[in-house]
């Protein structure tokens, strides 16, 4: 600081006191953004464990043998869930499609047949989407899991 010059202990002053105004206003401005980010994610992983849940809950209905889920055709039109619901949920299914088809497989020349059912599931929570998908194979006259993937973002 110049001693002697009118004003300049005040100049100072008012530039230490922008600085630090601008300081806050930064720190401020990440913290928002970053509890923003936070509770985008956080919606996100609730809709993936929503969409799961729905996915599992499923799966176990199809487990227990439950027939009326289990489609009768392999007609695409005639698969399609939409009321699936879970207790509690915040958010809804959008879509559960239940796919059964015919594979075929080959071993020591011979051919066998065996059904699949492809399950998938789409869940909304909070403008956000989830998407959910498991195959299973009858084995032993139980179907059972054979491949699940989910909880990614659609």
């Amino acid at each position: 600081m110049i001693k002697n010059n009118k004003g300049s202990g005040l100049t100072w002053a008012v530039m230490i006191v922008m600085i630090l105004l601008l300081i806050i206003g930064a720190s401020l401005t990440f913290a928002y953004s970053s509890y923003n980010r936070s509770i985008d994610n956080r919606n996100q992983l609730q809709c993936d464990l929503y969409a799961k849940s729905a996915l599992d809950s499923l799966i176990k209905a199809i487990g227990d043998n439950e027939t009326d889920l289990i489609p009768k055709s392999s007609a695409f039109e005639d698969n399609i869930y939409p009321e699936i619901s879970l207790p509690n949920a915040k958010g809804e299914v959008s879509q559960a499609v239940i796919h059964i088809v015919d594979k075929e497989q080959e071993k020591d020349n011979d051919k066998k047949i065996i059904p699949l059912i492809y399950i998938e599931i789409t869940y909304e929570y909070n403008d956000r989407t989830s998407n959910v998908q498991a195959v299973m194979q009858k084995i032993g006259g139980i179907w059972k899991v054979i491949n699940y993937d989910g909880g990614e973002a659609a």
